[in-house]
C-alpha cells in the first residue's frame, strides 16, 4: 500500500512540475522541470516503483487529462 501511494504522489509530482512554464537554456531549447521530476522518481523510489509512478502518469494523460508540458 505505501508503494502504491509513494507512486501516485510521484506522478502527481511530475504532472505539476510539467505545469510550470519552460526555460530556455542556451540555445533556445526550452527545459521543464517535468524532466527533473522524472529523474527524481527513479532515483528515490528505484527503478520498478519509479516506472510505475510515470506509467501512472501516463495512463492519466491517456484517460485525457492535460498533465503533460505545453
Amino acid at each position: 500500500m505505501r508503494s502504491i501511494s509513494q507512486m501516485a504522489m510521484f506522478a502527481a509530482l511530475v504532472a505539476v512540475l510539467g505545469q510550470l512554464p519552460a526555460v530556455p537554456l542556451t540555445g533556445g531549447v526550452p527545459i521543464t522541470l517535468q524532466t527533473l521530476g522524472v529523474m527524481l522518481a527513479g532515483a528515490v523510489l528505484g527503478p520498478w516503483r519509479g516506472a510505475g509512478a510515470i506509467a501512472l502518469l501516463h495512463l492519466l494523460v491517456a484517460a485525457g487529462l492535460p498533465l503533460l508540458s505545453q
